[in-house]
Formats: structure tokens, sequence, C-alpha cells
């Protein structure tokens, strides 16, 4: 069904996700995605489809990663279970939401959404790289907790893309 084209595409996206993972600190999926629907738009899968299933996949690839960075960061951290946990349930319904959305919206408005938060992080990064980062000053109450959670959670289920990016 697939060509072997196809398979040596998806190593090589593996390769170049992984290795911009481990060095930039985040998870591959901005790059795993686009990757992905350019591959299976070439093999000849329909846009709408190819979007859907790059969006799939790099969801289901967030799910190991961030679980063994969750777990590496508990190691160091002290008091980041409690928080961690309240902004995972409200990850976890936003990322439903955000789920749902994706598989109504047309693939051209999420190719566009797209787009538009990588040249976000691309700016961002560009202006930023002579600053060093400062210590977050992020009150944990529940509101926040909730609303950042949520919002996490819903652009990361909508575009296929952990968290840790936002």
């Amino acid at each position: 069904m697939f060509t072997i084209e196809y398979y040596l595409g998806l190593i090589l996206i593996g390769i170049v996700a992984g290795f911009a993972s481990g060095l930039l600190g985040v998870g591959g999926g901005f790059l795993i995605v686009p990757f992905q629907y350019f591959l299976l738009k070439y093999i000849g899968v329909a846009p709408d489809l190819a979007m859907l299933i790059s969006l799939g996949t790099s969801l289901a690839i967030i799910i190991p990663t961030a679980s063994s960075g969750a777990y590496k960061h508990s190691q160091k951290l002290d008091n980041i279970i409690e928080p961690g946990i309240k902004l995972g349930i409200f990850g976890i319904i936003g990322s439903f939401i955000g789920g749902f959305v994706a598989s109504i919206l047309p693939s051209n408005i999420l190719e566009i959404i797209f787009g538009l938060l990588l040249l976000f992080i691309a700016i961002r990064n560009i202006l930023s790289r002579d600053k060093k980062e400062k210590e977050a000053r992020f009150d944990f109450n529940m509101i926040t907790i909730m609303i950042t959670g949520l919002f996490v959670g819903f652009f990361s289920g909508l575009l296929g893309i952990g968290g840790g990016l936002f």
C-alpha cells in the first residue's frame, strides 16, 4: 500500500524531529505535523485526510514524550506533582475540545492556524535570542491553572503539538 519512499520519509522525519527535540528541549510536533503532511500529500493522500493523520500521529507521540518529561521534572523539582496533575486534567479536557474542533474545521483553516503558530514561534525566538530566561512568575491558584490547562490543551489538541511549546 505504501511505497518505500513513505517509510524512508517517516524515518527521516523521526530523526529530524528527535534531533530538534534533543537540541531545543521541546517536542517534535511542530516539525512532525508539517513534514508528515507534505509526505502524505506527496504519496497521494487527500489534503484533508493528510492533515488529520498528521495531527493525530503527533498527538499519539506526545503521550510518551510528555510522560517521560514529567517524570524527569518531578525528580528535579519539589511540589510539582499537584499543580502538574491539575494542569494535566484541564489540559486533557482542553485537548478533547481542540481535537473535536480540529475534526470539524476544514483542512485549509488548520493549515493556516498551524502556519501562523510556526510564524509566531520563529518571530518569538528571533526577538528573545539575546534575552536570558527569567523565572516563571505564575500564581498557581485554581483559576490560572484551569485557564492555562484548557488553553494549552485546546491548542495541543487542535494543532497536534505538545503543550511545552506554549
